[in-house]
């Protein structure tokens, strides 16, 4: 619980600065968008590309809500350790997920954006079922999991970054 208060502190208090310390009218060019709700996500959806991108996002997300909301009972169930131990798991998968990001960023620029994003969602197909094994693979299940969420880290930081980019590129090219 510590931890969770410790994060989500200090994650609003980063969160203040762009609220309040940047001065959005000189850092951005905005225009006024009048066209309705409903006929414009009826055209986007229209757009295969984009569908596509909203299935892999959605994948993306469930698995990672798979992970996080499940990681007790992978934790106390399967692997048969403490449940205080969740807090260092996730922790080691946000921090890893960090010392990701320039490996994403080499990769997409190197291989491409979609490839790099279908790594992502390979190496999170993996994670599953690793998850599944724990308690039956053999040595410490301790280590088994922190192999298992430094693995996930590197999905969390493709998945995380990517996409969006992606989804400037659909963007940029459908509205020219």
């Amino acid at each position: 619980r510590y931890a969770c208060v410790l994060i989500c502190t200090l994650a609003g208090i980063l969160m203040l600065y762009p609220a309040f310390g940047l001065n959005e009218s000189k850092l951005v060019r905005t225009r006024h968008n009048a066209e309705p709700l409903w006929p414009s996500l009826k055209k986007a959806m229209a757009i295969p590309r984009f569908r596509y991108y909203i299935v892999a996002d959605l994948c993306f997300h469930t698995a990672l809500s798979l992970i996080s909301t499940g990681l007790v009972y992978y934790l106390t169930v399967l692997a048969g350790e403490e449940k205080e131990m969740g807090g260092v798991l996730m922790g080691m998968m946000v921090v890893g997920s960090l010392f990701f990001f320039p490996v994403v960023r080499n990769l997409s620029m190197r291989w491409g954006r979609k490839k790099t994003v279908v790594l992502g969602l390979l190496v999170m197909a993996f994670v599953f079922p690793m998850l599944s094994l724990l308690g039956l693979l053999p040595g410490e299940q301790r280590h088994w999991m922190y192999l298992i969420v430094l693995t996930a880290a590197f999905p969390v930081a493709a998945l995380g970054i990517v996409p969006v980019a992606l989804l400037a590129d659909i963007a940029g090219k459908e509205g020219k």
